[in-house]
């Protein structure tokens, strides 16, 4: 579960490598274009350096999946870690699908997304049950 959930963090932080190829039809696409106009009003390499960020958080996030399933080293603070990556992914699903409910904005693609999250979330969070509670 723990690789799973690495490798999806994986793919989404390359997925990020899109914008850079085509900026403006990919932040509308994915439902950001006027947040990144806005940004990008203030400075123009703002929503660049915000895709980067993002790109490394997600692939620090995968890191840490490999390192909880064995496959490389392990990284500090590894549960804590864990635990606080599925606890990001749940409520950013979760909370998305709530806030989306009581203002009757839902789009199909943030619902999409929202799933996408609490499914890297709940592999993240049973991936580190399963690890830790054998070793107990």
């Amino acid at each position: 579960m723990l690789k799973l959930g690495a490798y999806t963090n994986f793919l989404i932080a390359f997925l990020h490598i899109s914008v850079f190829i085509c900026p403006e039809k990919i932040f509308a696409l994915t439902g950001v274009g006027d947040e990144m106009a806005a940004q990008a009003a203030i400075h123009g390499s703002i929503p660049y350096l915000l895709t980067v960020f993002v790109m490394i958080v997600f692939t620090v996030f995968g890191l840490y999946g490999l390192s909880a399933a064995g496959t490389i080293r392990e990284l500090p603070f590894l549960k804590f870690g864990i635990y606080a990556i599925a606890t990001i992914f749940l409520l950013r699903g979760v909370g998305e699908l709530i806030y989306e409910s009581i203002q009757g904005t839902s789009s199909s693609l943030e619902t999409i997304y929202s799933f996408v999250a609490v499914l890297v979330g709940l592999l993240y969070l049973l991936g580190g049950r399963e690890k830790w509670n054998r070793k107990m």
